[in-house]
């Protein structure tokens, strides 16, 4: 009965959760398509716990500004999941899709002449991203972009390269909280670089950005402070690109935890290092080749990668297939998780199946539900996700399976980070007490609804996510005895119990963190 003496005891603590769901609103669709793309407009992707996820679709007439077809875009929210400010890289918009104060004419140049015409957004993958301000986060934001070389030459760009970098900042307080771009197009850098990747300061509150250089293999690194940017700073390691103009690159990614970076070059190799979230420096090169017989797959001049929850797992999104690459083992190698015949069923810009050869060409991106999303090159009213992407293949249970979408969604899939990494425990760099506190706020447990007919959605909150954060929910009934449980993916908030799985009466729902009772709801069932 010890279970059930620390669940009567629960009943009486009342926490400040530290939500910390700056993606909890994925922004998606292809805006106004016209004659051409019909069934098409602005949506979201809304991660919260009414139902899991859900679509949102906007009240507005701004969908032919806003439109996102484009290879980058970003939503930026604040920590507690309320919508912000977006971005297709051309633009950034407030939370009623209207230009924010400012904020027209990001990426300018030659390239943002024709984008913002030709296509409602800018054609560059990882362009945008939304950063808190360090020791400011409910009052000010960072978005780091890039511009696209703008000789006229230079365009189209199959293998573009990015220059400048920008960063802007924006004032989330601003005009009743509709916010202001107060500085604008601020260059970092000029030169020739890849896409980028950030990851959170072994400290807990600064930001590591991380900017591979194209063609070799120099890497820029800046740390975003609340001072502002100070960098940067340049490492040379790892195997040297084939600078050869026809090799594609693989957009660059951290792991979860920011313990690893991965980035790569198409029908070449990709490379995994070991990062230091102190010191910013990559270590201990990994390469995988990408160009053994049998993967005739690297023809799409734009490749994805993207790491599991547990960061154990990276996987590869290129042409039509999709791989699971295993950083435990210790040769690493491809496995073919997913191919494009099993999107044939998904209905395209013109009411019909598309062809296996359409391609899996977007960038991947993690999700609060520890599942993987990405879409198609070209509009489908589908995205796709790796599902249980934290079990080794060929475990049945990791799977590429579609998900319907109420418009049509092409190329990009918004870019995140994760926002809810904390800071490394027992590193020298966790050395700040506001940090620390603000850690410690508390611990949130969402049931909805509340009483349930069908489905019944979790949202937790932790002080820490973390690689040990060991967070599991269990359902006792009222005789105490345990009728459910589910151990929460690392940096996931979400989870649904699916109708069925309770019969009708009173339950109790415990968090359990680090094996500790932390927080418990009263909740129940009905027919």
């Amino acid at each position: 009965m010890k279970i059930w003496t620390s669940i009567i005891l629960m009943f009486s603590l009342i926490t400040i959760a530290n939500a910390q769901k700056n993606d909890q609103n994925w922004v998606l669709g292809i805006g106004t398509g016209g004659k051409k793309f019909p069934d098409s407009g602005v949506f979201f992707m809304n991660f919260d716990y009414n139902g899991g996820y859900k679509w949102d679709i906007p009240d507005s007439d701004s969908n032919g500004v806003v439109a996102t077809y484009a290879f980058g875009t970003t939503s930026y929210s604040d920590k507690e999941g309320n919508l912000k400010f977006i971005s297709n890289g051309i633009r950034i918009f407030n939370s009623t899709l209207e230009v924010m104060e400012n904020g027209d004419t990001i990426n300018p140049g030659y390239i943002w002449n024709k984008t913002s015409k030709q296509y409602n957004g800018y054609p560059a993958t990882h362009n945008v991203l939304g950063l808190p301000a360090p020791g400011q986060e409910d009052d000010f934001a960072y978005m780091v972009h890039y511009g696209v070389d703008t000789c006229k030459n230079c365009y189209p760009l199959p293998n573009y390269f990015a220059s400048p970098m920008y960063y802007s900042k924006l004032d989330l307080q601003a005009n009743g909280g509709l916010g202001k771009v107060v500085e604008k197009n601020v260059i970092m850098a000029e030169g020739r670089f890849l896409p980028y990747s950030a990851t959170r300061h072994a400290n807990g509150r600064d930001w590591w950005l991380v900017v591979p250089e194209e063609n070799k293999n120099i890497y820029c690194r800046w740390l975003l402070t609340p001072e502002g940017f100070k960098g940067p700073w340049k490492q040379q390691i790892g195997p040297i690109p084939n600078d050869n103009k026809s090799q594609y690159l693989l957009f660059s990614c951290f792991s979860p935890q920011g313990d690893r970076f991965a980035a790569g070059w198409q029908s070449k190799e990709m490379v995994v290092f070991d990062f230091d979230r102190c010191t910013g420096l990559l270590d201990s090169p990994r390469t995988l080749s990408l160009n053994e017989p049998g993967y005739e797959v690297w023809n799409i001049y734009r490749g994805c990668l993207c790491f599991s929850s547990s960061g154990r797992f990276c996987y590869i999104n290129c042409g039509n297939r999709v791989f699971q690459v295993d950083l435990e083992e210790s040769n690493l190698s491809l496995d073919t998780i997913g191919t494009c015949q099993e999107c044939n069923d998904c209905e395209g810009s013109i009411g019909q199946s598309i062809p296996g050869g359409d391609g899996y060409e977007a960038n991947m991106q993690l999700a609060p539900d520890g599942n993987i999303y990405f879409s198609q090159f070209q509009p489908h009213k589908c995205i796709f996700r790796i599902a249980n992407s934290d079990k080794k293949y060929p475990d049945n249970d990791v799977k590429v399976e579609q998900v319907s979408t109420p418009f049509l969604q092409a190329v990009g899939m918004p870019f995140y980070i994760n926002y809810r990494l904390g800071a490394l425990a027992g590193s020298p760099c966790d050395t700040l007490t506001s940090t620390s506190n603000q850690s410690d706020k508390g611990y949130g447990l969402k049931l909805y609804p509340n009483p349930a007919k069908g489905d019944i959605s979790i949202d937790i909150t932790l002080p820490r996510y973390n690689l040990q954060h060991s967070a599991t929910l269990m359902i006792f009934d009222l005789l105490g005895r345990e009728v459910y449980s589910h151990e929460f993916s690392q940096y996931s908030y979400m989870h649904t119990i699916a109708s069925g799985s309770l019969v009708p009466g009173l339950y109790f729902a415990s968090l359990y963190y680090r094996g500790q009772v932390v927080k418990t709801v009263e909740f129940g069932v009905v027919e």
